[in-house]
This record gives C-alpha cells, structure tokens and sequence, in this order.
C-alpha cells in the first residue's frame, strides 16, 4: 500500500512540475538592470480519503410455505408422513469500494508574494459486488392421510318419523362398526361423533334434561367416555370389533326420570355421524341416516264412551275342582232394558276357558251345551267357534226374558265337561239384542277352579279274638213266709 502511494505521489509532483516548466510566457524585453524574483516552491500534499462503504441490499427472497393438507390415499392405514420442503432465501450483497482521494496543493512563494494554488482532485470509482447467499430452510409439515378405500361403518336410527313442535320423544341411533376395529385397550380409544338438527333439544350428560343420551354395546367393547360440545354429542369407546361392534345412543332417554328430547320445525333432518377407530379426529361416515319431522295436525280430543252390552249372567256352581271330568256348569243370562229382536234375533257369546273341554254341538262330546228360553222366546241357533259358544234367540222379553245355557250338558248322554288347571276364570260374556255386532256386558260372570280338598272315610275292620270269661249267672229267688202277729188293743 505504501509502494502505491509514493507512485501517486510522484506521478502527481512530475505532471505539476511539468505544468509550471511550459507555462511559462516567454517575452522579449530590453535587458535592465533588475532584480529577478527568487521562486520557492512548497509543495503541499494534503491526502483526502472518502470513507468506503459497504451496502448490503437483498434483493429477492423466496419462501416456500407448506401448509398441512389432508390427502386422500389407498392405504390400508392412517399413517403420519412428514415432507421435507426447502424454503430459499436468495440475498443479493451489494458492496461499495471507495478509493482513496489524493488532493495535492502546491503554494508559490516569489519575493513578490505571488501565490499560485492548483487543486487536483481524483474521481473516485465504484466497484459493485453482488454475491448472493443461498440458504435452504427444511421445514417438517405433519401430513395426515385417510384411506377413502376403508368402509368406515354405518348408522340406522328407529324411529324415522316424530311430530314437529313435541316433546318426550326418543331417539335410538345404531351405529355398526366397519372394517377395522377400534384402538383399545384404554389408554386408546375411538370416538363417535352424532350432531342433532338444529332445533331440538341439545344433548346433555344430565339425567334429568330431555336432552340426556344413555350409551348400550351389545355386541363387545368397552364405554371410555362421553362428551357433549353444542348440538354434537362424543362417545368414546376401546377395542369395538369390526363389522360386528355395535353402539346403540338412546337420545332424548327417559329410563331414569328425564321428560325426553323436543323435535323441532317440520321436515326432513340427516343424522350427521362421524367416526374415528383411533383419537378424536373424527370423519363421516358415507351414509347419513334422515329424520321426518312431521307438521302437526288439528287435534281432536275423543270422548271414549264404551258401549255396553245389555244384561247380566249368574253361573251356578261357582267353584269347581281342577283337573276333574264329568263337570255341568250352567249360565243363566237375563235380558236388559231392550225386548231382542224377531228377526234375525238378538246374539249371546260366552267364552270357555282354553284348558277346559272346548264347546261342542255334538250331544256325546264332553263339552256339549244346551240352551233354553223363557217367556216364549224361540232359540234360533246354537254353534260353537274356538272357544266360544254361540246362542241367537228372538223375542226374549226386556228384564224379565231368560236364556239358560248348560255346558258339559249330560242329558243327551254326554260325559260332562273336563276342567283344567286351577285359578279364577272370567268368562266373558258378548250381547247385541238384535243382531250380531256383540259388545261385553257390564260384569262377565267368574268362575273358580280350586284344589282337591282331603276327605276322610270310615274304615270298619272285623277282629276275632278268643277270650275266656267266666259267665256269672244271678239267681233270683222268692220265697213267700206266713207271720201271724197277735195284737192286743187296750181302751180305758
């Protein structure tokens, strides 16, 4: 550096001296006697340096930025993939170089006090460098796959249609599992996600709230947890078997005293259903199940006023004994407040037992029945059908008019009637007093069937036994005596 300088230097004092030495004007004059200036030149080097700088200016810079993206893949698993991406930062450096400012002075001093200054300036020149830094960032973005090619289960619900703007209702959703099993044991676990419609009641983990939801598995895995957010409800469940796991939601449940779920607006609701074998991230499944909500109607409040049938029935016995043959029970029914019609009649059905002999037409048949009317009624018909037996009669007076029906009738040379298993019997009793469309009457007569009872029965049991007893005979005998007893009266 120092060689360069003194170059400079020189260079500069040999053009100066240069300058000065043709400058000079030559004149012609008449030599005088004068006295000639003594020239003394001081040179002066003053070195001026401009300040160099370096500028550093980035130019361009380019960033990748990898976002996390779900990509549907063809795998028979969710996997986790991590993708390397570099991110390039391109800095352009642009430097500036300076060099050095020599200015030069040179002062002359004659005897005249002349003083001549020259300035020489040099122009600095710029030297720009660009030098670009490339540095690679690896950024490690968590890519998480599903396989679109696993069936992922599916969902029923029952029932499918509720009234709008009602309340009490309940839900069943089912949910069976798909082609693979969940995680499990716990700590690990899958979940269930079910979001109601808008509208209706939100689920709840409180018994009592309409929106309370019970969880069942039928068919295998264990219940790690619920978990209400909004309108969705969460199920947690370990090691649910494929194809075969079933989960069974009862929203709106009212096993332990809650009033059940309201439905909303009138119209058709999906069920949105989402599932996850492992965690919490959850997917839909490919099939939702649909709710009808159906408008309300008018209401119109029934008044339910039976209709009963006229008339009334005694039965005599009441009491019989179980698992007996040879049984008669007669049924006599009187008439109500309407005389039965002539034609086609009026109609009485009286229902047998199912253990008993079912009712016959046949005289010789077990369960054989007879009928008979008072008041000159005519009985019309007499048919079985089951365990019914079927009597039309005409003209049977109203109160006072009789029908007597004997069952296990024994008079046309039947056994009479079996009677089965113990216990109270009704038999119900069906009239219409002028045709066939029978409706019960008030009290249906009731009969008993009880157990046998003990019964005892004198034995008389004939002994021989020899004793010898001596036989004392009383002898009896009179004997008439005749005293002759002399009495003496004395009177004085």
């Amino acid at each position: 550096m120092r060689k360069r300088y003194f170059l400079v230097l020189s260079a500069v004092f040999f053009m100066v001296f240069i300058f000065f030495s043709c400058g000079k004007e030559n004149k012609t004059t008449t030599p005088s006697p004068v006295q000639e200036p003594t020239v003394f030149l001081s040179a002066t080097i003053t070195p001026s340096i401009t300040p160099s700088f370096t500028q550093e200016m980035t130019y361009e810079t380019a960033t990748e930025t990898v976002t996390d993206t779900q990509t549907p893949t063809v795998s028979p698993s969710q996997e986790l993939t991590k993708t390397y991406s570099p991110t390039v930062t391109e800095t352009l450096e642009e430097v500036f170089t300076a060099t050095a400012t020599m200015t030069h002075t040179e002062t002359s001093s004659p005897d005249s006090s002349y003083t001549s200054t020259k300035t020489a300036t040099d122009t600095p020149v710029y030297t720009y460098t660009a030098s670009p830094s490339i540095t690679p960032t690896f950024t490690a973005t968590p890519t998480r796959t599903y396989d679109v090619s696993v069936f992922r289960g599916s969902a029923s619900i029952a029932p499918e249609n509720f009234v709008a703007y009602t309340a009490g209702n309940t839900l069943e959703i089912n949910y069976t599992a798909g082609d693979l099993g969940w995680a499990g044991p716990t700590p690990l676990y899958g979940t269930l996600k079910i979001t109601m419609p808008s509208g209706w009641s939100s689920p709840s983990l409180v018994m009592t709230d309409p929106g309370y939801f019970h969880v069942v598995l039928p068919a295998g895995g264990q219940l790690v947890g619920k978990e209400v957010s909004g309108r969705s409800l969460y199920v947690k469940i370990a090691d649910l078997p494929a194809n075969i796991g079933v989960i069974t939601v009862r929203y709106g449940d009212k096993t332990f005293g809650g009033p059940g779920a309201y439905a909303g607006d009138p119209g058709t609701y999906g069920i949105i259903i989402e599932m996850a074998e492992e965690g919490e991230s959850t997917y839909p499944i490919d099939t939702y199940p649909s709710v009808y909500l159906i408008p309300p109607t008018p209401t119109v409040t029934a008044t339910n006023t039976p209709i009963v049938g006229e008339g009334s029935v005694t039965v005599v016995p009441e009491f019989f004994t179980r698992e007996t043959a040879g049984n008669t029970l007669m049924l006599v029914y009187t008439a109500g407040m309407n005389r039965w019609a002539p034609d086609p009649g009026g109609t009485i059905i009286i229902s047998i037992p199912e253990t008993w002999s079912p009712p016959s037409a046949e005289e010789t048949f077990s369960g054989y029945f007879y009928a008979s009317a008072s008041d000159g009624a005519t009985v019309l018909e007499m048919r079985e059908q089951g365990t019914d037996m079927i009597i039309r009669v005409a003209d049977l007076p109203a109160n006072t008019g009789t029908i007597t029906i004997t069952y296990g009738f024994k008079g046309a040379g039947g056994p009479g009637a079996y009677i089965g298993a113990e216990g109270a019997y009704v038999l119900t009793t069906r009239v219409d007093h002028k045709g066939s469309d029978v409706y019960e009457i008030a009290e249906s007569p009731v009969v008993y069937v009880i157990p046998p009872t003990a019964t005892a029965s004198p034995t008389s049991t004939s002994t021989m036994t020899h004793t010898h007893s001596p036989t004392i005979s009383p002898t009896h005998s009179i004997t008439q005596t005749h005293s002759i007893t002399p009495t003496w009266s004395v009177s004085p």
